[in-house]
């Protein structure tokens, strides 16, 4: 099942809860914290990617997730779904990581208000709501510079409160939205700084390893990765065969190739004794 259909059979219930709330979020925040490790961005976070069973969290979807690179960051603003789409996104600046940690505090609050915070219904509307709850801070001006170079003006937001939307929380979720929702990325927590909020007190995660947190894309939606060959012990599709005129370790997508390679590899062995 995913988290929003989850959310929405938890806002129909009555008791309006959704059960075993901060496991799921400690282990999405987990799984978010291993594919930065890894270096990697997922660049499209939201509920309907984040698939349970039980009181265990997933992250689904690798399709529009893309490499981080050293001293590059991307400027490709269609992704993400609006909702949890991040300012410097839409703001069409340069961006990494935290694009992810902006989708999870979404998620966050979502998670515990059952709806979400930030439900614009175009790029404007958007902005409106996220002004509302947030201050733009030093990014008020580029803001301001986004809409006038569209021909538009940003109409001042009525103001809300944070706390109010969440329902009176506990202070550590409170404090750990705030920390996590800020329009400047810089000022931001990184997924491993937020592991060690108190929000998570006392968590531990129901799946070991991480990666058990993360559901790997099939080797066709990945990008290239700049690594070395993986080694014959450690994938399970790899065959030896120089009757080929392979290398030593072909590494083979699936397990109906590898089976292809190996009656090949057999009917040159047999031709050769003959």
């Amino acid at each position: 099942e995913a988290l929003d259909q989850a959310i929405l059979r938890a806002r129909a219930a009555p008791h309006r809860h959704l059960p075993h709330t901060t496991t799921l979020l400690h282990q999405l925040l987990q799984a978010v914290a291993y594919v930065h490790d890894k270096g990697w961005m997922h660049r499209d976070i939201k509920p309907s990617n984040i698939l349970l069973q039980g009181p265990r969290a997933k992250l689904a979807d690798f399709s529009l997730a893309r490499k981080l690179r050293t001293g590059s960051r991307l400027r490709t603003t269609y992704v993400s779904t609006r909702w949890y789409r991040a300012p410097e996104i839409m703001l069409e600046q340069q961006y990494g990581a935290s694009v992810d940690v902006w989708a999870y505090a979404c998620v966050v609050v979502e998670t515990n208000r059952l709806k979400p915070i930030f439900a614009g219904e175009n790029e404007a509307d958007q902005w409106r709501c996220i002004l509302s709850y947030l201050s733009a801070g030093s990014l008020t001006q580029s803001v301001q510079e986004h809409f006038a170079k569209q021909g538009s003006r940003l109409d001042t937001p009525v103001t809300r409160s944070l706390r109010d939307f969440l329902g009176d929380p506990a202070p550590d979720l409170m404090d750990l939205a705030d920390k996590l929702l800020r329009v400047d990325p810089q000022e931001r927590l990184t997924a491993h700084q937020a592991l060690q909020h108190p929000y998570f007190g006392g968590q531990t995660t129901l799946m070991s390893p991480v990666r058990g947190n993360v559901i790997t894309p099939h080797p066709s939606s990945q990008q290239p990765q700049e690594e070395s060959p993986v080694s014959v012990v450690s994938n399970p599709y790899t065959v030896k065969s120089n009757a080929m005129g392979t290398s030593p370790a072909s590494t083979i997508s699936n397990p109906y190739a590898k089976k292809k390679q190996i009656r090949q590899a057999r009917l040159t062995f047999t031709r050769v004794q003959h």
